[in-house]
């Protein structure tokens, strides 16, 4: 029985939102309630100690879920564009406190911390792909091309703690842009973001006119939950390679792939285009991460 509340209650409404702390309430009053006319209808009192021992199970499959996960609290909905800003909270482990952007009721979301100095400070789910970087393409006056910006968790987090950065974020949904500046920005504390550019446009288009260079090309553009297949061709690849300076380096979000392919990706990249490292896949925090090398 406990499995059961753990897997239909908990596991979808709880950890998905479905379910607010007062809804719970009102469920287990609604349970209690129940079980006393069940009660007295039938004149067995063993109808209510059974609806008692659910609403038991219900509380602990409920709060046991609330302490691992944590509870969520909305703070925007737009049910026409279908995505949803929330504040995702955690009782015994209140600095990994985050604010998610979730679109289509799909597992995809962009988040930040809640911390101010969490975001200031080098994060676990950002700082394994900034690692990817070389320090000296962070350190300096480099110009930082993102493609696909959502929340814009990365550019806000790069903004922070590299001051000198300059970063270009090309988000072809003007809405999460405007989004991202009131309910994601603040959460970075008093920071100067005039170094960060938007540009709602899309990426396809985007980088067929662009002309300028850049040190770090950055992909985090999905469709659900999967990278839309031109942008795993061999001709985006090319096309993105050439805004590349000397030296400069392209990181991609995968998501969360198979293997089989993972290895279907690496066959389609272009054979001609030659790199200082030919490839290199990491995992991140879960996710896949293709990075490439530019060299003249």
């Amino acid at each position: 029985m406990i499995d059961f509340f753990n897997r239909y209650f908990n596991n979808y409404w709880i950890a998905n939102s479905k379910l607010s702390l007062f809804k719970i309430s009102i469920i287990i009053l609604f349970l209690f309630l129940l079980g006393s006319i069940f009660a007295i209808v039938f004149h067995q009192i063993y109808f209510f100690y059974i609806f008692l021992i659910i609403i038991l199970v219900f509380i602990i499959s409920s709060f046991n879920k609330i302490l691992k996960y944590g509870y969520n609290r909305k703070i925007f909905e737009d049910k026409e564009l279908n995505f949803l800003v929330y504040d995702n909270k955690k009782p015994l482990n209140r600095f990994n406190d985050t604010r998610i952007l979730r679109i289509n009721d799909s597992d995809f979301s962009s988040r930040v911390w809640l911390s101010v100095s969490k975001n200031i400070k080098k994060s676990a789910y950002l700082s394994e792909l900034i690692d990817l970087i070389p320090s000296k393409l962070l350190t300096k006056k480099n110009h930082i091309l993102h493609l696909g910006g959502c929340a814009n968790s990365i550019p806000l987090f790069l903004a922070v703690n590299y001051s000198k950065l300059i970063n270009d974020v090309v988000e072809i949904d003007k809405h999460f842009s405007d989004v991202s500046k009131k309910y994601f920005y603040p959460l970075f504390g008093k920071n100067d973001f005039k170094k960060i550019n938007h540009f709602n446009a899309d990426a396809k288009e985007f980088v067929k006119i662009n002309e300028k260079k850049y040190s770090v090309i950055i992909q985090d553009i999905f469709i659900s939950n999967q990278v839309p297949k031109y942008f795993l061709s061999a001709t985006w690849i090319k096309n993105i390679i050439r805004s590349l300076k000397k030296d400069g380096m392209v990181l991609i979000n995968l998501g969360t792939p198979s293997s089989e392919e993972v290895f279907e990706i690496l066959m389609n990249l272009p054979k001609k285009l030659h790199y200082k490292k030919l490839i290199g896949i990491k995992n991140y925090s879960g996710f896949v991460c293709l990075y490439l090398y530019k060299i003249n």
